[in-house]
């Protein structure tokens, strides 16, 4: 499945689309799902205390096993264990000889007034358990505080502050706290809410991962609720609705109405972004009846928004102007700043619509009033879009062009970052799946490990009894045959991974090739077109396109080779010249520590080879022996005559060298000693993948502290054509 494409903005049906599509794609899924479990019977009550779930507003207390009775009660009836707390909190003589200190009440009590809708309380609630905190606190409590404190300054509309805070403070829990899970989807959550799409992706399906390893289902559904609004915001569809699907069934199964609810949002958002708009309003009106009748208030202007836009973009101003003026109202009353200010940018679209421009613009200079309440660039986007248009209908043309200005300048910023999310997410998806294959591999030969050490202890237990000499014998030769079939099936094993793997690689390669060949084509066709030729704007953006498909293609040059299926175009090569008129080129790779230098033996030997992808092949090994140099240090390439049929091209260098652990696996695909982000663990496999592929072979020597050599043997001109 392609991811879906971006809609233009050249004409004001293509306006429309895009401001809908910014919109639906960057809100959150129900912004903070809260477990209030109040319409639950007793006798389930008493099982939900013994599960490892009470609420996403408890998961830090829950994970961290600390709250005891009282989280469950905050899940059951969250008004009364706001009296309940206070009262305790009262109290001038510490509860239980110091079991629950001040600042645990407080960090309880702020999870509460989460539960009631009340974001202002519950942050105000969290400042006080910090001033409250004392020495004897453990460390665990502490986290939980600046934590939760950190993100709710997201729930009062202080986003991208509470995206910073919680960055700080996250990367200070251990990865074997209990409570990392959440954590990790939180981190996701805010950095998606923020533009860091490939980061949040990795967050959140690590949060699945880990919920899923803890056993906590619950845990692992709403993370994954998360990744049906990142999907949805970049074409994932597909992958969108699977997730979606699981979700509601486990709700519906569990009986749970608030995440049914949750669910119904996210599918709610997933077919408005499909174009489904009727499907989605039925959806949302829902969720919204859900959330009335468990008065679950802080969720209601979140629905009641998404109702309100729909109506104005299928152009209902009746229904619109109803359900805006509610949500605004709503909004208000629960503190509210973000989903305030998109129904006023909803009221504007309605009065736009209507001709009303200059009640329209009023409207959105209110949506777009500086006052402390941060909104995502893409909704303020929109905003300016909308407002530009009704400055055009009122004729105030200098503030239209304004901020027709500030929307094509995001719009080209949020087309580059769109295509390198979606590139990134399928990396991180393909990554992930060779995780799981190597897990695989790993189990399989931790399994094999066992055995042969069954084996072995086997034998020896047999040795010591005294078994006969003619038994052993029988006995050794048949555990030598066992081991060998198995050792052969081990090997044959690992040959057909990679032969899968060389498959699945070659095959994603190509389609994402004739992709690229698409976009490549398109914009070298616009970057000729002689009317683009004086907009320096456009250029410059056409030119970022341009250089991103090149890195693209770059990758997918690397995955053709690694999968032996280049398309070669060998020619002579006279090693002597070529070398001396690349030098300069390798030279800038290793840059000016590293002297990079060329011998070629007499008589002058010519490989018969393709040119671009020896040179490429230099370049990555020259560049990996600049990587194994910490200051200073020489690269000595030579070419030399091995046979009649072969020239041995080899690069020596004075790094560091390998162990023969390292250097057994050099060349295995995805296999990098260097930090991540660094490499990507295809540079020798390609390289080795072209050697094989052009009729040559590759060869690695190296040791520790004494620098390493690569031999590349390829065939000459001569011996390729007989």
């Amino acid at each position: 499945m392609q991811p879906a494409e971006q809609p233009s903005a050249s004409s004001d049906h293509d306006d429309d689309s895009q401001a809908s599509e910014i919109n639906e794609l960057g809100a959150p899924p129900c912004r903070r799902p809260r477990r209030n479990e109040r319409w639950l019977p007793a006798a389930l009550l008493a099982v939900l205390t013994c599960l490892p779930f009470t609420g996403w507003a408890l998961c830090l207390g829950d994970l961290q096993g600390t709250d005891g009775a009282l989280g469950v009660e905050i899940a059951h009836d969250p008004r009364g264990a706001i009296r309940h707390l206070n009262e305790l909190i009262a109290q001038t003589a510490p509860i239980g000889a110091g079991d629950l200190t001040p600042a645990h009440l407080y960090a309880m009590l702020s999870d509460a007034y989460s539960f009631s809708g009340d974001s202002p309380a519950a942050v105000d609630a969290i400042r006080k358990g910090l001033a409250a905190l004392r020495s004897s606190d453990p460390e665990p409590l502490r986290r939980r505080l600046r934590l939760r404190f950190a993100f709710m300054q997201e729930e009062v509309g202080q986003l991208n502050q509470a995206a910073k805070g919680y960055e700080l403070e996250s990367a200070k829990v251990p990865e074997d706290a209990p409570e990392f899970t959440c954590v990790l989807t939180d981190r996701g959550y805010l950095r998606f809410r923020v533009g860091r799409t490939a980061d949040a992706v990795q967050d959140l399906l690590r949060a699945a991962e880990l919920a899923r390893a803890q056993g906590s289902e619950m845990y692992r559904i709403d993370a994954n609720l998360r990744l049906v609004t990142v999907y949805a915001r970049y074409g994932f569809y597909d992958e969108a609705r699977t997730l979606a699907d699981e979700a509601l069934a486990f709700y519906l199964k569990l009986g749970d109405r608030v995440g049914i609810m949750d669910a119904y949002y996210a599918e709610g958002d997933l077919l408005r972004n499909q174009g489904k708009m009727e499907e989605s309003q039925a959806i949302f009106t829902k969720a919204l009846a859900l959330a009335r009748d468990m008065g679950n208030e802080s969720d209601v202007p979140v629905l009641q928004e998404r109702l309100c836009r729909g109506y104005a973009l299928m152009n209902r101003p009746v229904e619109a102007r109803r359900v805006c003026t509610e949500t605004y109202s709503s909004a208000l009353a629960g503190s509210d700043p973000e989903d305030a200010k998109r129904a006023l940018a909803s009221l504007g679209r309605i009065e736009l619509a209507a001709g009303h421009g200059t009640a329209a613009v009023g409207l959105l200079d209110r949506a777009l009033t500086a006052d402390g309440a941060d909104l995502p660039e893409l909704w303020r986007a929109e905003m300016h879009l909308l407002r530009a248009r009704a400055r055009s209908l009122i004729g105030d043309t200098r503030g239209a062009l304004a901020d027709i200005k500030v929307y094509n300048d995001w719009l080209g910023d949020d087309r580059v970052a769109k295509n390198v999310a979606q590139v990134g997410i399928i990396r991180l998806k393909f990554d992930r799946a060779l995780r799981q294959q190597e897990l695989g591999r790993l189990r399989a030969e931790a399994t094999t490990s066992r055995l042969l050490a069954s084996r072995r202890t086997l034998i020896m237990k047999l040795a010591l009894l005294g078994t006969a000499l003619l038994l052993s014998i029988v006995l050794g030769a048949f555990w030598i045959r066992r081991r060998r079939r198995d050792t052969l099936r081990l090997v044959q094993a690992t040959q057909e991974r990679l032969a899968a793997m060389s498959q699945v690689t070659g095959g994603i390669a190509h389609d994402f090739n004739n992709q690229l060949t698409v976009i490549q084509q398109s914009v070298w066709m616009l970057l000729n077109n002689p009317k683009l030729a004086d907009d320096a704007e456009n250029l410059k953006l056409l030119q970022g396109i341009q250089q991103s498909s090149r890195a693209c293609a770059d990758i997918t040059a690397q995955m053709l080779t690694f999968s032996r299926q280049q398309n070669l175009k060998p020619e002579a090569i006279h090693l002597g010249q070529w070398l001396r008129s690349l030098l300069p080129l390798l030279q800038a790779v290793t840059e000016s520590a590293v002297m990079v230098q060329v011998e070629v033996d007499e008589p002058e030997p010519v490989a018969w080879a393709d040119p671009r992808l020896l040179a490429a092949a230099l370049l990555n090994l020259v560049a990996n022996a600049r990587d194994a140099m910490t200051e200073v240090g020489s690269v000595l390439i030579r070419a030399a005559l091995q046979s009649p049929a072969t020239v041995l091209l080899t690069v020596a260098d004075t790094g560091c060298g390998m162990a023969p652990a390292v250097l057994a696996r050099a060349t295995e695909p995805f296999y990098t000693t260097k930090p991540v982000g660094r490499g990507s663990g295809l540079g020798l496999s390609t390289v080795q993948g072209f050697a094989t592929q052009s009729g040559g072979s590759l060869h690695l020597a190296s040791k520790p502290g004494h620098g390493t050599m690569v031999s590349l043997q390829l065939p000459t001109a001569g011996s390729a054509h007989v």
